[in-house]
């Protein structure tokens, strides 16, 4: 149906090929104000959400991923993988306030990390080994994208981590047992599309089985975080 500009038309307007739910939907559109459907979407997002952390509890609760020991590095000397992350971005990018605390947020984890021990057939669990993100950990607040929307959360920068262990386990021919694609990029940012990893505390996980004995080693070099799979 041709649309024409009626605002000055006062002439009854033809029908023949308006449906009922055609008027419906005008006229709720009429009614509705302009967020409505982003609100609505954001309310559904939010009980997705939810019932995601659920079946995430119930079924971690049945079979809790293993928290990894860390180990000697002497008996793994051979690079198998190695992802590089930089750490900063471009000031005009990225506020230098939050890189910063990307940057807090990123030791604190590869703290946790380094030097953790996978023997073959064991799966690898980032929230399992890193632990909740929390401000009584340490881990500062930034703003991340989180189910369809920004929020103030703490662990800001750890998706960029994840991401570098995701390209890292690919490398050493690992088994990718869970994996979440971003559904924004973060602004600045410098990991390839294909490689970017979401993680998200009881929301989202990164798992992988190692398909032989290898030890992360999360380091920062000259700038940078280096994320190596090392094998005996």
């Amino acid at each position: 149906m041709a649309i024409t500009d009626t605002s000055l038309d006062m002439t009854p307007r033809d029908t023949r090929d308006f449906s009922a739910a055609d008027w419906f939907g005008e006229s709720l559109s009429a009614l509705a104000p302009p967020c409505l459907p982003a609100l609505l979407a954001r309310a559904w997002a939010g009980v997705e959400g939810w019932a995601v952390r659920l079946h995430r509890t119930f079924a971690d609760h049945a079979t809790p991923p293993q928290t990894l020991a860390k180990g000697d590095t002497a008996g793994f000397t051979r690079v198998a993988a190695t992802a590089r992350l930089r750490l900063w971005t471009d000031a005009a990018l990225v506020d230098e306030d939050l890189q910063i605390r990307r940057v807090h947020n990123l030791y604190l984890a590869a703290n946790e990390l380094d030097r953790v021990v996978l023997k073959t057939g064991e799966a690898f669990s980032f929230w399992a080994q890193v632990g909740c993100p929390s401000k009584q950990r340490g881990y500062v607040q930034g703003r991340i994208f989180r189910q369809g929307r920004m929020e103030k959360k703490p662990g800001i920068g750890l998706s960029q981590l994840s991401s570098a262990l995701y390209d890292a386990a690919l490398q050493a021919g690992c088994s990718i047992v869970e994996r979440h694609e971003r559904a924004m990029r973060a602004p600045g940012s410098m990991i390839a599309p294909d490689l970017d990893t979401m993680v998200a505390w009881n929301f989202a996980d990164l798992r992988f089985v190692a398909t032989r004995d290898v030890m992360l080693r999360v380091t920062f070099e000259r700038g940078s975080l280096f994320v190596r799979l090392m094998a005996a």
